[in-house]
């Protein structure tokens, strides 16, 4: 890109502006088009070939376990990339579930400037957005759902002892949630302890891998579950006297420790949300090709032992509320 063209454009009059980067890079690239319409400032140019529409919606989860209480959380957001011909086309989406029969649970929607939101004010019910997308990706929307309303794992964690310790962990896949997983694993990190001098494990499903530096252990169990969808690892671990882990967390000493659940899946969303492609539609009349991707994953999922203590008091959001209602 030409530096003084570009300078001109994003910065005219020698007075810096709030500009789309990726729109002035296109506007230098094809200067001659023209159209029988004004442009916007954020789209001067058009796209360049297949006439596409791809849409991710990313999910994620966000739980932590206890022996007596469980936090669970499911959120994502939904990208948009249009490579449409013409000046200024409007794209209309309707919102909905992959289930007809069940109700859409999207609420605390964070809605990008150019999107309409139209349909009635509840969000159990199908919603239709319409925008006129800009030439780059960008997040229609964040939201966050209220379905399901159990996590996908439930799981029991108990590891008690110092220098040698006895370890148990039982999972189970809810019945409601699919059995196929891009990679499904557990992490057990052995802070403000030594090495693992010796160990004895017993998994019923899936392979167990000590890492390197010994500090910690990684329980991979595929992309499916047994079909009682139920597995158990139980082991007896000793520890050599030093040195301890680097950067171990100050919190997590004797007893305070917790599993940290890794898991993915493609083509599903745990809300149920879902875009049909059949619902897009372009104002000009042009029919591109729609692209759909979904997938849930985890962020912060952790099973923390139940004979520890926890770095936050429980049934705090009870709490909360109480002290709000006062």
């Amino acid at each position: 890109i030409d530096l003084a063209n570009f300078t001109s454009l994003s910065m005219p009059f020698g007075i810096p502006s709030d500009v789309d980067l990726p729109c002035i890079a296109s506007s230098l690239k094809f200067p001659a088009q023209k159209f029988l319409k004004k442009q916007p400032a954020w789209k001067p140019s058009e796209s360049r070939g297949k006439q596409v529409i791809n849409i991710k919606i990313l999910e994620f989860i966000r739980c932590i376990l206890t022996g007596e209480s469980t936090h669970f959380q499911t959120f994502g957001q939904v990208y948009v990339k249009a490579d449409l011909e013409g000046g200024n086309n409007d794209v209309s989406l309707s919102l909905g579930t992959v289930d007809p029969q069940q109700p859409l649970s999207l609420h605390s929607l964070i809605i990008h400037p150019c999107v309409t939101l139209s349909g009635a004010s509840s969000m159990s019910v199908q919603k239709r957005l319409r925008f006129s997308p800009p030439l780059h990706e960008l997040i229609l929307f964040h939201y966050i759902s209220s379905f399901p309303k159990d996590p996908p794992l439930q799981g029991v964690f108990k590891m008690a002892g110092e220098d040698s310790m006895e370890l148990l962990l039982q999972l189970k896949l809810n019945e409601k949630v699919k059995n196929s997983f891009d990679f499904c694993d557990l992490v057990i990190v052995f802070f403000n302890k030594g090495p693992v001098k010796r160990m004895e494990l017993n998994a019923n499903h899936g392979s167990l891998k000590l890492s390197e530096d010994k500090y910690s252990l990684k329980w991979t169990i595929g992309s499916k579950f047994p079909k009682d969808l139920e597995i158990k690892l139980t082991a007896k671990i000793e520890f050599q006297d030093g040195p301890f882990m680097p950067n171990s967390d100050p919190f997590c000493i004797e007893k305070n420790c917790y599993v940290q659940v890794n898991l993915k899946q493609s083509n599903a969303t745990l809300s149920g949300f879902n875009i049909d492609p059949k619902s897009i539609t372009v104002s000009e009349g042009s029919k591109p090709k729609i692209l759909m991707e979904r997938s849930v994953q985890s962020t912060e999922y952790r099973i923390w032992n139940s004979y520890g203590e926890l770095p936050f008091p429980l049934h705090a959001d009870k709490i909360f509320q109480k002290i709000c209602a006062q």
